[in-house]
């Protein structure tokens, strides 16, 4: 019994080691990918933002690991340039994670006010037109029945007078002063 549970304990120190191992190679591999990946980036930023762009990589110990751009001059000269700024400029655009994020938030909280601000003026002004337009539909509905009533009034008057006295009918129809000039000649019979 004993040396079954010692090949077990000696199996289990070595699948330890070797997941020991596994993790390293896959730290090893995703920390040189994520380097290769930021250095991409750098030079990503400096074609496409048209500036100067500088990263240093040290390792654990302090050793210079990488730098980007190459060139140990080009290097310097970002650094001192750095350096020269005052502590004010330094920090002027720099910006946290948790700055950034905060300031999007109040960006969008400003611009979502905005938007509910612009659109409580939309509404009013979709009301007061909506009222405008109401209020000229009445005018014209009233101007109609004026107009009807007028035409009606008109109408019954006509045939009221015409009612009255039928000589007047006789009388418009034969008795047409047309000037000659126009060409007719109505003959009374």
């Amino acid at each position: 019994m004993d040396s079954l549970s010692c090949s077990s304990t000696k199996m289990n120190n070595n699948n330890d080691k070797l997941s020991v191992r596994n993790k390293t190679r896959f730290k090893n591999t995703n920390l040189i990918t994520r380097q290769k990946t930021i250095l991409k980036k750098a030079l990503e930023l400096s074609v496409l933002c048209d500036n100067e762009i500088c990263v240093i990589h040290y390792d654990l110990e302090g050793n210079l690991v990488e730098t980007y751009p190459e060139g140990q001059s080009k290097v310097k000269d970002i650094l001192d340039r750095y350096n020269n700024l005052s502590d004010r400029e330094k920090i002027k655009k720099s910006t946290n994670l948790s700055q950034f994020c905060n300031k999007k938030l109040v960006d969008e909280k400003k611009r979502s006010l905005t938007n509910a601000e612009e659109h409580k003026k939309f509404t009013k002004k979709v009301g007061e037109f909506e009222g405008w337009l109401v209020d000229q539909f009445h005018i014209l509905q009233d101007r109609f029945r004026d107009l009807s009533y007028s035409q009606d009034d008109q109408y019954h008057q006509t045939t009221a007078e015409r009612d009255q006295n039928p000589s007047l009918d006789v009388i418009s129809e034969k008795d047409h002063n047309f000037p000659a000039s126009f060409g007719f000649n109505l003959a009374n019979d």
